[in-house]
């Protein structure tokens, strides 16, 4: 696949009222605070945020302003309702990358849990072959001790000796719902699906399984 041309990449819609600024070397710091009275939202500017910009603007959507300085020193601008936060891009990254990887740490911290999710509708087998990844398990001999029971957490289930498990991924996109640490296996007999992983995930599963298993 080649490049996509400039008119194939979707351009940005800017709809805030418009304002007009000229400037001759105005500190960037100072300039952000004019489109925060102008707006009346807050905007919270780091530390690193420093230069000056000369502008001559008439008539331009304020976010389009507020794009314009950020694509000019080098800034990235986030939003969460009424306050805008802008740094430098490295700095944003960092941040973003360590929240990450604590989030990451925090996952491969939580317990795992083990549950089961009987089909009423549709084939277990049938489910994984929808989700992008799965992998269709043999149907499984019944074991002389069945399978184990499960408790309030499901941590009483005893996989068969003949099972494998799979990456379960959504249906749209193929983006991962198990974390790195979960697994899943289909039991055809009982047309059941055992999923391990923490309370988030197996929450997100049976979300998932829930839009899967109509008539």
């Amino acid at each position: 696949m080649g490049t996509p041309s400039h008119s194939q990449v979707p351009k940005p819609v800017f709809t805030g009222a418009p304002m007009s600024m000229n400037f001759q070397n105005i500190e960037v710091r100072t300039a952000l605070q004019i489109v925060a009275d102008f707006t009346g939202l807050n905007i919270i500017t780091s530390d690193s945020v420093s230069g000056s910009l000369t502008m001559k603007l008439h008539k331009v959507p304020w976010d389009q302003v507020l794009d314009i300085m950020a694509q000019a020193k080098g800034l990235s601008v986030r939003r969460q309702g009424n306050v805008i936060w802008v740094a430098p891009r490295a700095e944003v990254a960092a941040r973003e990358k360590l929240e990450y990887e604590s989030k990451l740490a925090a996952q491969n911290l939580e317990p795992m849990q083990t549950r089961g999710f009987t089909l009423n509708y549709a084939k277990a087998v049938d489910v994984l072959t929808q989700i992008p990844g799965g992998t269709v398990l043999p149907a499984m001999p019944v074991l002389g001790g069945g399978y184990g029971s499960f408790g309030s957490a499901g941590l009483g289930y005893t996989p068969p000796v003949n099972s494998a498990p799979f990456s379960l991924s959504s249906m749209s996109g193929g983006s991962r719902i198990l974390s790195t640490r979960g697994s899943a296996m289909a039991e055809p007999r009982t047309n059941q699906l055992f999923v391990t992983d923490i309370a988030d995930r197996l929450d997100q599963v049976a979300q998932m399984i829930t839009k899967i298993d109509i008539p």
